[in-house]
């Protein structure tokens, strides 16, 4: 029984892991997307 819970604990601060990464990826994507965009008006 204890083994199960902490099997389940260990599972869910890795899924917690796994979206901050995720939401870490996306916001540095959005932000180099910009960055893209400027460099593309600033040459053009």
């Amino acid at each position: 029984m204890g083994k199960h819970i902490t099997k389940a604990r260990s599972a869910a601060i890795f899924l917690r892991k796994v979206i901050i990464v995720q939401k870490v990826s996306d916001n540095e994507r959005s932000e180099y997307a910009l960055f893209a965009q400027g460099e593309y008006r600033a040459k053009g």
